[in-house]
């Protein structure tokens, strides 16, 4: 796994080193098709996102064209941006890269693979997450036939939060998995779950 870095004076996501690391014994998948939506963010940052939402309303989609997000926010693409890129991931497997030039939230979409058995890969990346020590404030979220979500803070060596995070992991189809995430400095993980309220995948 890769250590916390820097780029620019931001946060390089732990979660692509952790997703794709988890991911290199995949090989052909099949799975379930039933989804879980993930667990709805505490009232007022709830009320707040949906006034947000309907404010200023967004739908992201995938280079790939496979995943779409609705959310709200000014996103700006920054998949040609060579510094905002995450460290430790190849650029051809990041399909979306989009941050909100107001709020800072950037979200993010990875190709990460394909398994046997997609129920047992969410297994070992929950493992992966309850075994890693460096991890702050893990919300681990149900793991559906198709999805699984978890959150968790990143910090210094003096325990200041640094960068939240939140993802979905989503089968598409029968055989492709993505990860999809929403991180901030600031945001807390009511508000990244809220970012990514509005996923689905586009056959």
């Amino acid at each position: 796994m890769l250590p916390l870095t820097s780029k620019d004076n931001e946060m390089n996501p732990k979660f692509l080193a952790l997703i794709l690391s988890s991911a290199v014994a995949l090989t052909a998948c099949n799975g379930g098709t039933a989804d879980k939506k993930t667990a709805a963010p505490s009232s007022e940052p709830a009320a707040a996102s949906a006034a947000a939402h309907e404010q200023d309303k967004v739908k992201l989609l995938s280079s790939d064209g496979k995943i779409s997000i609705e959310t709200s926010g000014q996103f700006a693409d920054k998949l040609g941006d060579e510094a905002a890129l995450p460290e430790g991931v190849a650029k051809e497997k990041i399909t979306l890269l989009q941050k909100d030039n107001v709020t800072g939230t950037t979200l993010t979409v990875i190709d990460t693979g394909t398994s046997v058995n997609p129920a047992e890969y969410f297994q070992k990346v929950k493992a992966a997450l309850e075994a890693d020590k460096s991890l702050n404030n893990l919300v681990l979220g149900d793991i559906a036939a198709n999805s699984m979500t978890y959150g968790f803070s990143q910090a210094d060596e003096q325990g200041n939060i640094l960068l939240n995070e939140r993802c979905k992991i989503m089968l598409h189809g029968k055989d492709k998995l993505y990860t999809i995430c929403a991180s901030n400095t600031e945001g807390n993980q009511d508000e990244l779950a809220a970012a990514l309220k509005y996923i689905t995948t586009v056959e």
